[in-house]
């Protein structure tokens, strides 16, 4: 939390001088009402309504200050929001394939939502309550001290009470807060797959199955966060009942200075307001800390996912990469040699001893059965997955020894499902990069899909669903074409589009000669079997 702050130190810094400034004056405003409360029992009625007048003065000034400090803070909380939501994204680019699937986005989606609106509600404001009691705190103790001194050492003999308080329930706080947003993670995750799936349940007339489960999810995450207010409730239990104790003991022995004559009676009044201040910052100071503590399991989680490195080692030597295989590219004629290649999911044997051969400007269709690992070896192939045995040659060079940014510059990788933004058709070819209008067309038209200006500034709808399947796979081939990429992997793209649309797409982009195609498929189209320079089969294991 304290580093959170420390890259917004000047705009912290401004907040707290604001609050300190406010519970001044909060102090001086006690200090009127004892004096004012001495004149009337002095029968001094016009020194009581003078004081009177500088207090409503005092506090006009503090509902101001108040009202910005507010403003303020809420403003802070939003540029942190800010602040961090990028940090996290920008781990998260650094991420490659494996590890950003390891959650899902609903997960994603749970960070960048719900675990920043815990940090700014029980960290960030939580900090700047502690500042308000702190600073009221101190502005109280010298307003005591110069009452009586015996006062002050009342005080601090209670303080120390009172600061035990948070150890006892620190570890238990920080566990509840780890579940809850764990909890917050994994109902927005279900809610997510269950919402997702209501065309599934529509057809199979299980519509109410939505609401069973959301009701399942939203009771476990309330059971959750009912566990998790229950500590907090006691933590605020205990520290309230020191807070109640000790302005008694206060008050009880300011009374006995007044009547031995140590202090006026008009100090019960101004001794009442300042341990007032002192005794509810304190007695909701365990509380407050026990808070902020339980943020620190959610930042230790967003520095974790910033401490995965998947940056390649050769990193830095990425433009030498680049024009290296761009080198060999324009001249060998075998862009991926494979031999004697196994591969793992954990202890499951996917396949092993495969030997490939994939030239240049050569269409090749792999087949297999599901689960034989079609899809496997192209993820291999695009430098998703890299650790295989045996060898996987990209233009000659180990492709696990190359940066992946450099396979991925040259390689497409088409899925059956090819995913569109809700924008536009240009925004959706150029992802943030600048293309002309000429070579976005030029890459559509070569990737089957004709179209004018006008079709440019169409936008595609969520997922694309203002398109045909058809278009959608063309769009996402035309994304590599204007980028020069021209080496297609081809995950069963067609399996999704009806037989004509298929044969369209497949027949345009085996037509290509300018294409190297690996196509994986369990299904072929007799129609375009013959436009395949070779056929593989991925044998069954034994």
């Amino acid at each position: 939390m304290i580093e959170i702050l420390k890259n917004k130190k000047k705009e912290s810094i401004f907040i707290c001088v604001l609050i300190s400034i406010s519970q001044l004056l909060r102090t001086v405003g006690a200090a009127l009402n004892a004096f004012a409360l001495t004149s009337l029992i002095s029968l001094d009625f016009r020194q009581f309504i003078l004081y009177e007048v500088y207090l409503l003065g005092v506090w006009l000034v503090i509902i101001a200050l108040d009202s910005s400090v507010n403003i303020y803070k809420m403003k802070f909380c939003q540029e942190i929001a800010v602040d961090i939501r990028s940090k996290i994204t920008s781990s998260l680019e650094e991420l490659e394939y494996r590890e950003y699937n390891q959650n899902s986005v609903g997960t994603y989606i749970s960070w960048l939502t719900n675990d920043i609106n815990i940090i700014n509600e029980k960290g960030t404001l939580k900090f700047f309550d502690i500042v308000k009691g702190v600073t009221g705190t101190i502005f109280s103790v010298i307003a005591l001290f110069a009452y009586h001194w015996s006062l002050v050492l009342v005080t601090f003999m209670s303080l120390l009470v009172m600061l035990d308080i948070p150890k006892i329930f620190r570890r238990k706080v920080e566990t509840a807060s780890k579940k809850s947003s764990v909890a917050n993670e994994q109902f927005v995750a279900r809610s997510e797959d269950i919402l997702s799936g209501y065309n599934v349940l529509l057809n199979y007339n299980q519509q109410q199955k939505l609401t069973e489960k959301i009701k399942s999810y939203s009771i476990a995450l309330m059971n959750v966060l009912f566990n998790q207010a229950k500590i907090e409730a006691k933590v605020f239990a205990a520290g309230f009942t020191g807070n109640i104790f000790s302005q008694i003991l206060i008050t009880a022995f300011t009374g006995a200075l007044a009547f031995k004559g140590i202090v006026t009676f008009g100090t019960i009044e101004a001794t009442g307001a300042l341990t007032g201040v002192i005794f509810t910052s304190l007695g909701d100071l365990s509380n407050r800390i026990s808070s902020i503590d339980s943020v620190k399991p959610i930042l230790e989680k967003f520095k974790h996912i910033s401490n995965i490195s998947t940056v390649d080692a050769n990193h830095d030597n990425l433009e030498n990469y680049l024009r290296e295989i761009d080198s060999q590219s324009s001249s060998a004629d075998v862009v991926y040699q494979v031999e004697n290649l196994a591969y793992n999911y954990g202890e499951k044997l996917v396949f092993e001893n495969m030997q490939f051969t994939f030239e240049k400007d050569k269409k090749y269709l792999i087949l297999g059965k599901s689960g034989s690992g079609k899809s496997t070896l192209l993820k291999l192939l695009i430098s998703y997955y890299d650790d295989y045995h045996g060898s996987i040659k990209f233009y000659g060079q180990e492709i696990n020894t190359i940066p992946k940014e450099v396979i991925r510059s040259h390689v497409l990788y088409l899925e059956q499902q090819p995913y569109l933004f809700n924008d536009t058709v240009r925004e959706n070819i150029c992802l943030g990069e600048h293309f002309s209008d000429h070579e976005i067309i030029s890459a559509l038209n070569e990737s089957g899909l004709i179209c004018t200006e006008e079709f440019l500034d169409f936008a595609v709808g969520k997922l694309g669903n203002k398109l045909s399947g058809g278009q959608r796979q063309r769009l996402a081939l035309a994304r590599g074409i204007i980028r020069g990429k021209r080496i297609v992997l081809m995950d069963e793209v067609t399996s999704a589009l009806d037989k004509e649309t298929a044969l369209t797409v497949e027949n345009n982009i085996l037509s290509n000669e300018n294409l190297t195609v690996i196509a994986i498929s369990h299904t072929p189209h007799k129609e375009t079997i013959n436009l395949y320079d070779e056929i593989y089969e991925i044998p069954e294991k034994s």
